[in-house]
């Protein structure tokens, strides 16, 4: 028995050193479990501190996309979101084709989205997976709080759900969060050719990546035929051939650049361009499985 606990307090110890809210989340582990978890934090940071370059997506698994696709909503006074299930396939071909596990959640509810977030991410075991990613497709108010069926939520909300310190097993690997909403309630004239930088805030964690359909205060341009051009975008570049040996962030700045320029006819003068905002902190590359 002393062994044992010797063994909890040796495992937190080396837990607290990386991170002091660590420890406690290994001490309730015990002795079986927390020497594999710890190993497996150890082994995620030093990827990430030893000088490499690039993440490790050499993993059994690539990981978990998980889309929640809001179509209709309850006595929010919102119109459908017509087009969505064009958005939704094509993300489903994208995840597919780059090897992730792909789960759809439509019409949820906003105690269904957390409650999704902590037991498929949060609270699960992700150390044979290189990543996670997260979609979310639906409406948003101008304060830019997104739309569940049955009232609004932080966006940051679910980011702070699945950071280093909540998901050991996420530690150094990507969190990446793609977003079709608007920001606001503006339309992005056509002489507009540069636009102002981002103003979304996220916690200081690193190894995130959130790409949002537009800029703050701007909406998005709507098809409901083929559904929306960021989706379309992203379907676009990353169902090539190249997305297996090109960096992440040069994928979605191919993204970006096509929603930018490539629909000029798609609105008349109107125009929409994509965001991102990245902590990551290595190059990012979907190598092929």
């Amino acid at each position: 028995m002393s062994e044992t606990k010797k063994d909890e307090n040796d495992f937190g110890s080396q837990a607290e050193e990386l991170n002091p809210s660590w420890s406690e989340e290994i001490h309730l582990k015990g002795a079986d479990t927390g020497h594999a978890v710890v190993s497996q934090l150890v082994e995620n940071l030093t990827e990430t501190v030893d000088g490499s370059q690039q993440y490790n997506m050499r993993h059994e698994k690539r990981g978990k996309a998980i889309i929640f696709n809001n179509y209709e909503f309850h006595n929010l006074n919102l119109h459908t979101r017509k087009g969505t299930e064009k958005d939704v396939q094509r993300l489903k071909d994208v995840f597919k084709m780059h090897s992730f596990e792909v789960v759809v959640h439509d019409d949820a509810l906003v105690g269904d989205i957390f409650y999704v977030i902590e037991k498929a991410i949060a609270n699960a075991d992700h150390s044979n997976s290189d990543c996670v990613a997260v979609v979310i497709l639906t409406h948003s108010d101008k304060e830019g709080l997104l739309y569940a069926r049955d009232t609004t939520y932080k966006l940051r909300s679910l980011v702070e759900m699945i950071t280093a310190d909540k998901c050991l097993s996420l530690a150094g690997k990507p969190k990446l969060f793609f977003i079709q909403a608007s920001r606001g309630e503006k339309a992005d004239p056509d002489m507009i050719v540069v636009p102002r930088n981002p103003n979304v805030k996220i916690p200081s964690y690193a190894d995130f990546l959130i790409a949002e359909s537009t800029t703050p205060a701007y909406i998005p341009m709507k098809y409901e035929k083929e559904g929306s051009l960021f989706i379309r975008a992203i379907n676009d570049v990353l169902l090539k051939e190249k997305s297996y040996t090109k960096s992440f962030l040069t994928l979605m700045t191919e993204v970006i650049a096509r929603v930018a320029f490539d629909n000029q006819n798609d609105a008349g003068d109107l125009k929409q361009v994509p965001s991102i905002t990245t902590t990551l902190t290595k190059k990012l590359m979907l190598v092929k499985k």
